[in-house]
């Protein structure tokens, strides 16, 4: 099975999610021994695990959104890039023509990548927003 890099950013965010909750529901319980015997603190102590799960959700979800806009910056900026670079050689008058056409090319493909990716989003939100 061929893993990709999208794949790959959601282990790595997930396995993050697991141990920030860990980590946090560790970091609370202590905090909350620290605390006077007493009503609230037992409460607090039952309660921990509960704020595990929402830093893990949490964690999760702030990953995904910084992938994303780090995906979305990523293709701009090479998009620019080429863009420039493209025009650039357009303005020589002694540019050899299969490097315009292979930097159009590239500048077309960069393209496509950010309208695959703006789709992917939308198909997405509307699932989401299908199953609610």
């Amino acid at each position: 099975m061929e893993m990709t890099v999208a794949d790959d950013s959601s282990q790595n965010i997930s396995k993050g999610a697991t141990v920030a909750g860990a980590g946090s529901g560790a970091v609370l319980a202590s905090l909350f021994n620290l605390l006077e015997p007493g009503g609230a603190k037992d409460i607090l102590l039952i309660l921990a695990p509960t704020f595990a799960v929402g830093v893990t959700a949490a964690w999760g979800l702030i990953g995904s959104l910084i992938d994303d806009v780090v995906a979305d910056w990523k293709v701009r900026s090479q998009l620019k890039r080429a863009q420039k670079y493209l025009a650039d050689v357009r303005a020589d008058e002694n540019a050899d023509p299969n490097l315009v056409q292979e930097l159009q090319n590239q500048v077309d493909s960069l393209q496509k990548l950010a309208v695959q990716l703006s789709s992917r989003r939308v198909e997405a939100i509307v699932d989401s927003s299908g199953r609610a």
